[in-house]
């Protein structure tokens, strides 16, 4: 048989309860001045400028591949008909400046835009070229100050 021992609450100690409880409330306090400045900063962030969209629609209505690039981070993942590849800022621009030349543009018109959440956004647009009609998406996301697209799409 275990003997466990049997404690009294003496009065005389009633006052480490008293410090345990303020220790507590303190670090309670703490934590909720922490949560606040937290959400004060996360509450900050502005939705994603869609301020890009305008020069993206100039750049597809030119076919200007070069502009388009601009918008580009380091890397992008690219679906061109039927092939989707993720290519460096570099390689997409090359890969869009031949298509710009096979299909030469007549027009391009931005269809529906949308914000996704404070740092992500997409658009759908439809481009005329030469050799027919093809619906274009994009998706941009804001890293720090700056947008970029991440994903653009033509397709038939």
């Amino acid at each position: 048989m275990i003997n466990l021992p049997t404690h009294k609450i003496n009065p005389k100690n009633w006052h480490y309860f008293g410090m345990r409880k303020h220790v507590i409330k303190l670090a309670m306090l703490r934590l909720l001045a922490f949560i606040s400045i937290f959400s004060l900063f996360a509450l900050r962030l502005p939705p994603v400028q869609t301020d890009i969209s305008d020069d993206v629609v100039v750049a597809f209505q030119e076919g200007d591949a070069a502009e388009l690039s601009r918008f580009f981070n380091t890397t992008v993942e690219i679906t061109l008909l039927e092939e989707e590849s993720i290519f460096s800022k570099v390689q997409a621009e090359q890969v869009l400046r031949d298509f710009f030349k096979r299909n030469k543009v007549k027009s391009f018109q931005l269809l529906h835009k949308s914000t996704t959440s404070r740092t992500a956004a997409y658009a759908i647009g439809s481009l005329v070229t030469n050799k027919g009609k093809f619906r274009t998406y994009y998706s941009v996301n804001r890293l720090s100050s700056t947008v970029y697209i991440k994903e653009l799409r033509i397709e038939k």
